[in-house]
């Protein structure tokens, strides 16, 4: 297994995305809500943050 941190690109966005989904799908709040508050958070990190990471394993999000 290999785990690198790299700069977050374009494609990562979907599979954050669906990170983010899962884990909401589990809390307390609809999905509906979940999803803007995930939408918000994953949006204002990668648009305010230059030094946005990603970590891979194995070359996946």
């Amino acid at each position: 297994m290999t785990v690198e941190l790299r700069n977050t690109i374009p494609q990562d966005y979907k599979a954050l995305s669906e990170a983010i989904d899962l884990e909401w799908k589990f809390s307390t709040y609809t999905k509906e809500s979940g999803l803007l508050i995930a939408e918000y958070y994953l949006v204002k990190c990668l648009n305010d943050a230059n030094h946005a990471v990603t970590a891979t394993i194995d070359g996946e999000p």
